[in-house]
């Protein structure tokens, strides 16, 4: 009877074992691979971009928003990411399913300098509703490049109205 006691505690001590070593090996695996910091606009880096113009049409061939920032910062913009909803709601989502982010190295083969403006249209089918004319919010956020990696400039995020109205007839 003393050795049925003593293995049923062996094994409860190997499952212990077993589970501790499988947790300490997801861990040290997860260490490696997830990145230890997410890169971000350095402090003082002037990354402003305005919205000179926006338009939104829907009922068309294909619904499309046409905009054209411009860089009021200090320093160049690598990239922007467009997101748009509906007016009053706090999380919007991309405008662009298949292409996220716009690269102006990759359109323009150059950053967006200062003082320099660049326009674009993207579909928006996913995002406006048909029913009627809405007003929407368009989120502008720009991120630049730092070691090879996007950093957002979360802190020059600007967001404008628009009104999505069907051509006339």
């Amino acid at each position: 009877m003393q050795k049925r006691g003593v293995s049923i505690m062996v094994g409860y001590v190997l499952l212990v074992i077993i589970a501790v070593s499988i947790s300490v090996l997801v861990y040290g695996y997860l260490k490696l691979y997830v990145p230890k910091e997410k890169p971000e606009c350095p402090e003082g880096h002037d990354v402003t971009l305005i919205i000179q113009s926006v338009s939104c049409q829907i009922g068309s061939e294909e619904d499309t928003l046409s905009i054209t920032l411009l860089n009021k910062g200090l320093f160049k913009a690598d990239a922007v990411y467009v997101r748009m909803e509906e007016a009053g709601r706090e999380v919007k989502q991309i405008v662009n399913a298949e292409k996220e982010i716009y690269i102006f190295t990759e359109s323009l083969n150059y950053r967006l300098n200062p003082g320099e403006s660049y326009t674009f249209s993207t579909p928006v089918t996913q995002v406006v509703n048909h029913d009627s004319s809405r007003s929407y919010e368009v989120e502008i956020e720009p991120a630049i490049v730092i070691n090879d990696q996007l950093a957002l400039c979360s802190q020059f995020t600007i967001t404008q109205p628009v009104t999505c109205i069907a051509p006339a007839a």
